[in-house]
């Protein structure tokens, strides 16, 4: 993160931090085991490569994994944060347009339980980087801020 917060000072491009968990992550760990509760992990996993490697976010207009109005990303990383808790971090220009676009093709490629043969459901928290400078002053911070907003996100949707 802290090479991305330079990055955004030299380039002055926009970034945002995404974090997110699955739901309810202990009683799948419960229900499926150890070993279940990891290949899900695994799956979610392969899900962000596919937006690291640019494979679904394409140039606007285009057809991809039979979602349309994506728009084109300049720098994508992904990661697992730990646990259940994974990041993603985009240069994004377009906010509003990007992140419908991100967050419906990540909800819609979460697995389903082999159990129950529901959808495995995310709860997602994001903070924008708009200029590193005045907006964070570490990626500590910027962290900070992203988990805040997916703790807030988890509350609201178990209440």
């Amino acid at each position: 993160l802290n090479d991305v917060l330079m990055l955004s000072q030299q380039d002055r491009a926009e970034y945002s931090l995404w974090l997110f968990d699955m739901d309810h992550f202990k009683q799948l760990n419960e229900q499926l085991t150890h070993q279940g509760a990891d290949k899900l992990i695994q799956e979610i996993g392969c899900i962000l490569k596919q937006l690291r490697d640019g494979d679904v976010i394409k140039g606007k207009n285009e057809k991809v994994s039979g979602v349309e109005e994506l728009y084109c990303m300049k720098r994508v990383w992904a990661f697992r944060q730990g646990g259940d808790e994974f990041a993603l971090v985009i240069q994004d220009n377009d906010f509003r347009v990007l992140s419908d676009s991100v967050y419906q093709f990540v909800v819609s490629n979460m697995p389903q339980n082999p159990k129950t043969k529901q959808r495995i459901t995310v709860s997602m928290g994001i903070a924008k980087c708009v200029n590193a400078e005045s907006t964070f002053k570490s990626a500590d911070d910027w962290l900070e801020k992203a988990d805040k907003a997916l703790y807030a996100a988890k509350k609201k949707r178990n209440d």
